[in-house]
């Protein structure tokens, strides 16, 4: 009977060890929340090594700016997709700012260079802390342990600069899964009520200009027009310079300025998308109507180029001109576009004006709208854009050149 309640005994605590064994992982560190450094990276070392320096000769730094790859971008001045300097210039180096952004950082990361020295000695007036998107995504994990990551990064900023206001955005919206988004707006959903009140901390969400009709805009994101076209993720020249603005009127108040009544920031720029040589046809008058006198010019050819779009134009479109009263003309362009991958796109081109006692003026006005088909060249739909139209040739090789910009 003994022996009997031996083997019992020993075959119960076999059981709870195995029981134990199986409940470790549940009870394991969240990795989300342990600091891990990336030195075995040599960019990262080196970048890290360059923060420490810049750290130590700029202690007068006001303005920190912690994150990962959407923040180390700023770095970036490559045309047209990633020029992301001139925001930078504009909004954070008059104030004095540090980038703290690591390419493919989680929060385990950002929590290790915390605590080897990136802020030491340092006594900004704020920190912008976007972080948590490599957790949900390529580390894949859940939103309660990247919930956990951002909450231990932003305890050790106020542990390490208790003087300092921390401005946490959430997590930007991304195309890369359905999973990723639904995590990502629980990430969002727990940050928003846990800093809701919080002394030093405030929570902003921005992801809403990144959103155009109730859908993610990705025409604003470069990833799509990278050599390995992936999904949307990081936000493109415009998409920063959104960004930037979305985020100034808080960090202006966190930062104790005086609210700038204008800024560049306000004042619209062009950036040029594609020209347009167009060859033409002999018009066919139709003569006086209502609205004035109607010509009618057929689009027979042509190519256009630009930094991310090339191809010719075919041949087919129509070019409906009004001379109307007082010397005034307008124009209504119809045709479409075919790009050297085969693309069509169909471009609807307008403009007007009017001759004055002075010389006329040798160029027109125009406003394209652009209408391509989801896929490569979808960044074309919406936005605004302006076109300056020049009369080329003459007789048989009469035409236009057209000259497309786009407002932001």
């Amino acid at each position: 009977m003994q022996s009997q309640l031996l083997i019992f005994s020993l075959l119960a605590a076999s059981c709870a060890v195995q029981a134990a064994g199986q409940q470790a992982p549940a009870n394991a560190a969240n990795p989300a929340t342990v600091p891990a450094d990336r030195l075995s990276e040599p960019w990262w070392a080196a970048r890290h090594q360059a923060v420490l320096s810049a750290v130590q000769s700029h202690p007068d730094a006001q303005l920190l700016l912690v994150g990962d790859s959407i923040t180390h971008n700023y770095d970036k001045a490559t045309l047209p997709d990633e020029n992301f300097q001139p925001i930078w210039k504009e909004f954070y180096e008059p104030r004095k700012a540090l980038n703290l952004g690591f390419s493919g950082d989680t929060t385990a990361n950002v929590l290790w260079r915390l605590d080897h020295g990136e802020v030491q000695g340092l006594h900004p007036k704020a920190v912008v802390l976007l972080i948590g998107t490599n957790n949900t995504g390529w580390k894949e994990q859940t939103s309660e342990q990247a919930e956990a990551g951002i909450d231990a990064v932003v305890a050790e900023l106020q542990r390490l600069l208790p003087q300092t206001n921390i401005l946490l955005l959430g997590i930007l919206p991304s195309d890369l899964s359905a999973s990723k988004t639904q995590r990502d707006h629980a990430v969002n959903d727990y940050l928003a009520a846990r800093y809701r009140a919080v002394p030093q901390v405030t929570y902003l969400d921005i992801g809403s200009v990144f959103y155009k009709n109730g859908s993610l805009d990705t025409s604003i994101f470069c990833d799509p027009r990278l050599p390995w076209h992936g999904g949307a993720l990081h936000p493109d020249t415009i998409g920063q310079r959104r960004m930037a603005m979305a985020v100034e009127p808080v960090l202006t108040k966190l930062m104790g300025e005086t609210p700038r009544a204008s800024s560049a920031a306000d004042t619209p720029t062009l950036d040029f998308v594609f020209e347009e040589s167009v060859t033409l046809a002999p018009g066919v008058k139709v003569g006086t109507t209502p609205f004035g006198e109607r010509n009618i010019v057929p689009i027979t050819g042509g190519t256009f180029s630009g930094p991310r779009i090339k191809g010719k134009i075919l041949p087919g479109g129509w070019d409906w001109q009004l001379a109307g009263q007082g010397g005034c003309f307008s124009l209504h362009a119809d045709y479409m576009i075919q790009t050297d991958d085969g693309v069509t796109i169909n471009v609807v081109n307008a403009g007007s004006m009017c001759k004055t006692d002075k010389a006329e003026p040798s160029r027109l006005l125009t406003v394209p709208v652009f209408e391509a088909p989801k896929g490569a060249y979808e960044w074309l739909n919406g936005g605004v854009y302006i076109g300056t139209l020049e009369v080329t040739g003459s007789g048989a090789n009469f035409g236009v050149h057209i000259r497309f910009y786009k407002a932001r």
